[in-house]
């Protein structure tokens, strides 16, 4: 993924077609462990670039969802980072709706006994309707983050 000043951000993320509708999915990021480099450290300047050029495609977010291997084994409606649809031409700022989206993946897939909020950078879905744009068109829809 390529930002708007042209530099290249370590963000891995894929696009797909999902059901009736395209579905983007962002990989996790993750820090560094014995013996591997980091991974996904762009993570959240990656979220915003995305949220950004599909507002400017008047998508819309019909569903945002943690999408784990692990919590893939979770009901679809306990994973939900978004309670309704968001049209992201009605929203001001995406920098706001990025943060809404992280801050709500910290107790997804959480043990219920955990004392503290967990990760907020986990692999996500978001299930979209662009206007011009249908699930066989999902690789042009790639494009637009390249």
């Amino acid at each position: 993924m390529t930002d708007d000043r042209g530099q290249v951000l370590d963000a891995e993320f894929s696009v797909e077609p999902d059901g009736n509708h395209v579905a983007v999915i962002l990989e996790s990021m993750s820090g560094r462990a014995t013996g591997r480099a980091a991974r996904n450290t762009d993570y959240r300047a990656a979220l915003e670039l995305i949220l950004q050029r599909l507002k400017d495609r008047r998508a819309v977010i019909e569903t945002a969802i943690v999408d784990s291997q692990r919590t893939q084994l979770l009901p679809e409606s306990s994973r939900r980072l978004i309670s309704e649809p968001v049209h992201l031409a009605d929203v001001p700022d995406p920098r706001g709706l990025r943060r809404k989206l992280t801050n709500a993946q910290t107790t997804i897939g959480q043990a219920p006994t955990a004392r503290r909020p967990g990760n907020s950078t986990k692999r996500i879905r978001l299930r979209l309707s662009v206007p011009g744009y249908d699930p066989s068109s999902s690789a042009r829809l790639a494009s637009v983050f390249h």
